[in-house]
């Protein structure tokens, strides 16, 4: 299992061994994490101040990479489900942003806007990873990404 906190750190536990938990130090409060589909011990964490990492469940404590992803917080993170480099963070500062994650650090090369909407959460879509699902403060929006930007899917050609 995996958890975050307001403390500034992500935990992991086995639940077949209960007393022993993984603790991992972050920047700041953790905004969400994820596993990575692709690489089951790595986890990705995003927080408050706007950094992204990444860390092996198996390495206590240590970082694989981090970075700083937007200016405000980083609200969400997604890697995409049939393109394993490809990650999406969105933050309050409104920018939508994709990242090659193949190597060390990992590598921005896109960013658009949603409106002029703070974004509070996005995902690419398990069984359609094309698709994108998007929520701000107005509601939720869904959009085609290869369609809308076909320049994030050509990367990964």
């Amino acid at each position: 299992m995996l958890s975050g906190s307001f403390d500034k750190t992500a935990a992991v536990l086995d639940a077949r061994v209960p007393d022993v938990v993984g603790r991992f130090n972050l920047s700041a409060d953790v905004e969400t994490l994820t596993w990575n589909p692709h690489s089951p011990n790595l986890f990705l964490v995003s927080t408050e101040d706007g950094r992204v990492s990444c860390h092996d469940a198996l390495k206590v404590g240590s970082t694989v990479w981090s970075f700083q992803a937007h200016d405000k917080a980083t609200t969400s993170i997604s890697i995409n489900p049939k393109y394993p480099s490809l990650l999406l963070t969105t933050s309050t500062d409104k920018a939508l942003k994709f990242w090659d994650i193949s190597k060390t650090p990992p590598t921005y090369f896109f960013s658009t806007n949603i409106g002029n909407e703070k974004i509070f959460c996005a995902s690419f879509f398990r069984e359609e990873p094309d698709l994108v699902a998007i929520g701000t403060i107005d509601g939720l929006h869904v959009f085609n990404l290869k369609k809308k930007y076909p320049s994030v899917f050509d990367r990964f050609k």
